[in-house]
Parts: structure tokens; C-alpha cells; sequence
């Protein structure tokens, strides 16, 4: 049937073709797509290619990239789209598995659109692509040896990484940190009275969708953060010993933890999900960043300038008045100071 077609399109003049599209794009759209390749390939008309660009690129990540973990079929893909459309100037492999990736060939390049490719590692060419405007590596966690210092100057990047995590010098973080800080005070509103474990001197670590951070939201930003947000609060040890032989610890963690959590501050460390997980920025924030009252007259002032009068709870804490009136208190009285206060 293949070879019928092929000899009636040969026979027709440039005229005849343009008034057949109809059929091939039929064929292309077909479950006998492959025929329509071959057919376009045999006739080596670059100007019909050019007509039926979109259907040809539409069907190529239809049925070689999208959610294809065979390398093989990807690579016929790319096959097809250098031969049929050499000119091509955008590339969409989003949400393919492949491995590698090679395209020095398409030099006409200026979109390339990698974002949830999981498992590429390596990524060959892209110094050929000399009109490279836009690059999308979001969620590329094992993509980790581009040349980062030229990539990040390009017009439109985003998700580029290096050795230990995206590279984040030209996104603006404001928004992040203003959000950390609203989530914080929540969050410490939330536990304050009952978290048996305290707050300060820990890491909280949040997990977000890579496109999510980039897009600058929250799934869900209510009240205290939910569960699915909270992965862990810790010391710098149960940290290390909880992830210690995943590679977040290992490529990740280690600068991190150069500045662990003082005794009065906590940590919050952003990280993507998936794996392996990556770090894209971390937040701290001292006790005297937050609103509290004075457990008996009630006035406002903050955690850090409130003096601890329960030793066994942080959260008991007083002004210096009403701390002084308290002194005056008998020995005997059940709300006496610890013994080792100094006034």
C-alpha cells in the first residue's frame, strides 16, 4: 500500500501535492502515522514538510517523547524531525525519560523544553546552538554538568543546576522569603505551648514541586503549613542521620550545614520533591523575630526578649517587671524562679 502511495505522489507536480495535503495529514494522523513519515521523507519536499510542520512535530512528541522511557524510540523521534524539518527552531522533549540527549544537529535552535525529563544525564550540543534563547531544565535533578556559567546568561533559563543544586542568581527570592516569614509565624503561633521537642537550634525542611517555586506558590498555604509540606524538624544530627546515605545528604547537605541552627534561631531549607532531592534555598530567623506575651501581664514583645522563668518550658517567659515581681514571690510560692536564675 506504502509503495502504491509513494508512486502516485511522485507522479504529481508541485500543484497536485499542495492540493492533496488533505490526504497526508490523514495518514499522519492515522494509527498508520509511520507510513506518513516515510511517505514525507521519500517525497523530500522541504516546503510541504514546512506546511505540515506543527501536525509532524505534534505527532513526533505525541507518539516518541511524551512519557517514553525507551531511548531508542526517542531517538527515532529526533531522527525524524532532522530529517523532515532541518530547520527547525524549537524542540519540546517535556516529560520524556530519556537519558542522553544529543543536538548538535538542530543548529536553528532557539526554544529547548527539557522540563520533567527525571532521568536525562547527560546533554550533548548546545554550544552548536547559537540562536539559543529559552531553556527549560525545570525538574532535571541528574542534569548537573552544563556549562552554568555561559547557560545562565542565556535570555531565558530556568531549573539549571550545578554539582549541588539549581542556580538560582537570577531568580528573585523576595517573594520566598516574604512567604518563609509569613509561614514561620504561623507555624510558631501553631506550636508554641505544646511542641514538646522546641522550636529553636532546629531545621524545618519543606518540600515543593520544582514548577510550583519557580511559579512562585504554595499548593496550599493555610494556616500552619500542611502535612504535606512539613518533611522533618530536627537537629543538625537527626537530620544527618535520617538522610545520611540518600543524595541530598551527600551533594547537598554538607554547606548547609556549615550554618547549622543557633540555639535560638530556627532554619527553614527548601528542597524539591522527587529524586534525588535538591536544595533551592534556605531561610533563618532569630527568636527576636518573633511576636510573643508575657505569660502573666500579657504584653506584647518577642520570644527572644522574654526571659524563660519555667526550666523545663521555653514558652513560659516573662517581661523583666513582671520577672522582677516574681522574685519578690516566697520561696515556697509554686511559681518561684529556678534556683539558678540571676536577677
Amino acid at each position: 500500500m506504502l509503495k502504491k502511495e509513494i508512486k502516485i505522489v511522485n507522479e504529481m507536480t508541485k500543484s497536485e501535492l499542495k492540493q492533496n495535503i488533505t490526504k497526508i495529514e490523514q495518514l499522519l494522523q492515522s494509527e498508520n502515522y509511520e507510513a506518513g513519515f516515510e511517505l514525507l521523507k521519500t517525497i523530500n519536499e522541504l516546503e510541504l514538510n514546512e506546511t505540515l510542520a506543527d501536525l509532524i512535530q505534534n505527532k513526533v512528541e505525541e507518539r516518541y517523547f511524551q512519557e517514553n522511557s525507551v531511548q531508542k524510540e526517542i531517538d527515532k523521534g529526533l531522527e525524524i524531525l532532522e530529517v523532515l524539518l532541518p530547520n527547525l527552531t524549537s524542540l519540546d522533549l517535556k516529560n520524556s525519560y530519556l537519558e542522553k540527549l544529543d543536538i548538535s544537529k538542530f543548529t536553528n535552535l532557539s526554544s529547548l523544553d527539557l522540563e520533567d525529563c527525571y532521568s536525562i544525564e547527560t546533554l550533548d550540543g548546545l554550544d552548536k546552538l547559537k540562536h539559543l534563547t529559552d531553556l527549560n531544565l525545570i525538574n532535571t535533578p541528574r542534569l548537573i554538568d552544563l556549562d552554568v556559567k555561559k547557560l545562565k546568561y542565556l535570555p531565558n533559563v530556568v531549573g539549571l543546576r550545578d554539582e549541588l543544586g539549581l542556580i538560582t542568581e537570577n531568580i528573585s527570592l523576595d517573594y520566598w522569603f516574604d512567604t518563609l516569614d509569613e509561614f514561620l509565624k504561623k507555624d510558631f503561633d501553631f506550636h508554641k505551648g505544646w511542641y514538646e521537642g522546641g522550636y529553636f537550634g532546629k531545621f524545618i525542611l519543606l518540600l515543593i514541586n520544582e514548577r510550583d517555586f519557580y511559579d512562585n506558590k504554595y499548593d496550599n498555604l493555610q494556616g500552619p503549613v500542611t502535612a504535606r509540606w512539613r518533611a522533618g524538624r530536627g537537629t543538625p544530627d537527626e537530620f544527618k542521620d535520617a538522610l545520611g546515605g540518600m543524595w541530598i545528604w551527600q551533594k547537598c547537605m554538607n554547606y548547609e550545614l556549615e550554618y547549622a541552627p543557633a540555639k535560638d534561631e530556627v532554619v527553614v531549607l527548601i528542597y524539591t520533591l522527587g529524586e534525588p532531592m535538591t536544595a533551592i534555598c534556605s531561610y533563618e530567623k532569630n527568636s527576636c523575630s518573633f511576636g510573643f506575651s508575657c505569660n502573666d501581664c500579657s504584653n506584647s514583645s518577642t520570644f527572644g526578649d522574654l526571659i524563660q522563668v519555667d526550666p523545663d518550658d521555653e514558652w513560659v517567659r516573662c517581661c523583666p517587671d513582671c520577672v522582677k515581681e516574681r522574685t519578690e514571690l516566697p520561696e515556697d510560692d509554686p511559681e518561684h524562679l529556678p534556683k539558678d536564675y540571676i536577677n
